[in-house]
């Protein structure tokens, strides 16, 4: 896990209100972009799951949705 990963998920489930999750490595594929980034930059990398429901979301949540995702980003250049 790359240095200061834990702290800034916990930010990001703070922000966000979803639930950190901790994969099983098992069960957990890799070879995706965030695998790929962690691995080359030894960096945290997150996947942000955007809105709760049935896909696609409605329109409606979209002003919520990139609220939310526009103040985790900036916490998360801040705090980096």
């Amino acid at each position: 896990m790359p240095p200061r990963a834990r702290a800034l998920a916990h930010l990001l489930e703070r922000i966000t209100g979803y639930k950190l999750e901790y994969p099983n490595e098992a069960i957990a594929g890799y070879g995706g972009c965030k695998d790929w980034f962690i691995s080359e930059f030894n960096k945290p990398g997150f996947t942000l799951e955007c809105g709760k429901g049935v896909n696609p979301l409605p329109l409606s949540d979209f002003v919520y949705i990139y609220a939310t995702l526009e103040e985790a980003l900036i916490s998360l250049a801040v705090n980096l």
